[in-house]
């Protein structure tokens, strides 16, 4: 029966398993059966979890329960933003500069929301941006859209997840005293964050019940925060367009910025990461980048750097002429942008170009971008 759930339901992509007593054989060698499978109690709760929110939501309407259900969007807007614009743009793909307060701010959210530490995150997805969709990455949409969504978090993740995990610098997130503060102190941060003063809050402001507070503050919340996050790792691998690079797997998908605030333009970021607005404009869905804006406007945010116009327009054409057929050096070009996710190093050698607007938002492009742009111009499909 184990046999027949790795080899069918979890089974390695793209890869024959073999069973040799209590160890399967891949490509990349054997691992223990205990050591690849996540304890069955996860996904029990997270059944559990589902039930409680569709319970939550009878006793919402059913009780009127409308002021908790506003001060908990609320919350949830908060820490949604948290995690687009903190643990995403912010601290994976260094895309903008903040302040102490402004890191404060998004790394409380993001500890409410439940999905762990703003490090873990980080290396995780910076893993994910560098194999996209394949066996290093940690939601490897190849398996599916279930696994892709929920699926990775009920199992051990593929050994060359962690394997590629070690092979990166992550010295720049070290250096950030409130990531390493959150990462020693997180379960004491979540208990305050998550269980204890949104539930005192539900309570003093609508005088709820305990039972109510709890679904709303933390089941309800949480679970929406949590599928919001993970459409962008499934439902934005797999259904939209790929105007910007058609080679990787990533597309374009409106639903699910609208969901995740500005996250679903998801070709557009995977082309070019280090771009603030992980779209082409911050027109639309993308209230993570409005929200980047403003706070860049009370001086809370800086250096926001973008992915230039002529960068951008080439790899479009680049695009449109693959599809006619000139396939290999569109590989090349895009594929070379994507291998320059931008480092710390790249990021502080990045040229700042300043804005002139009223609020003196700042942007710039990593290195990469200028080595690209000299690839493009000289026609060439050589890797840097």
């Amino acid at each position: 029966m184990v046999y027949g759930l790795v080899k069918e339901y979890l089974r390695l992509p793209d890869k024959e398993v073999h069973q040799r007593g209590n160890y399967f054989y891949v490509k990349e060698g054997f691992f223990e059966m205990q050591n690849y499978f996540r304890p069955l109690p996860l996904g029990f709760l997270w059944t559990c979890g589902h039930f409680l929110y569709l319970f939550g939501i009878y006793r919402v309407i059913s009780q009127r329960l409308w002021v908790s259900w506003i001060v908990n969007f609320w919350y949830g807007t908060w820490g949604g933003l948290a995690v687009t614009g903190g643990n995403h743009r912010l601290w994976c793909h260094r895309s903008y500069d903040a302040t102490l307060p402004l890191r404060i701010f998004l790394m409380l959210g993001q500890t409410m929301t439940g999905q762990y530490t703003v490090y873990s995150w980080s290396v995780g997805h910076r893993v994910h941006h560098k194999y996209s969709d394949s066996d290093a990455d940690p939601h490897n949409t190849k398996r599916g859209f279930f696994f892709a969504h929920v699926g990775w978090l009920f199992r051990k993740e593929h050994p060359l997840v962690s394997m590629k995990e070690r092979l990166y610098d992550y010295s720049d997130l070290e250096r950030d005293g409130v990531v390493m503060f959150q990462h020693k102190y997180y379960y004491y941060i979540y208990a305050i964050m998550t269980l204890i003063l949104p539930m005192i809050v539900q309570l003093i402001l609508a005088g709820d019940t305990l039972l109510d507070a709890f679904l709303l503050s933390v089941v309800m919340r949480n679970i929406s925060i949590y599928h919001d996050t993970a459409f962008v790792n499934s439902a934005a691998h797999m259904f939209g367009d790929r105007p910007y690079n058609d080679v990787i797997d990533p597309r374009e998908n409106y639903y699910v910025s609208l969901a995740a605030f500005g996250e679903g333009y998801h070709n557009y970021h995977h082309s070019y990461p280090w771009d603030y607005k992980a779209g082409e404009s911050t027109a639309g869905f993308n209230f993570t980048s409005l929200f980047i804006e403003i706070m860049a406007v009370f001086g809370l945010a800086s250096n926001l750097r973008v992915a230039s116009k002529e960068v951008v327009e080439r790899g479009k054409a680049k695009t449109a002429k693959s599809r006619k057929g000139d396939i290999e050096c569109h590989q090349n070009y895009h594929l070379d942008l994507l291998n320059g996710h931008p480092v710390e190093e790249e990021v502080q050698a990045a040229p700042i170009q300043t804005i002139p607007e009223p609020h003196a938002i700042v942007s710039s492009w990593a290195k990469q971008v200028a080595r690209t742009r000299k690839l493009v111009e000289e026609d060439s499909c050589e890797f840097l």
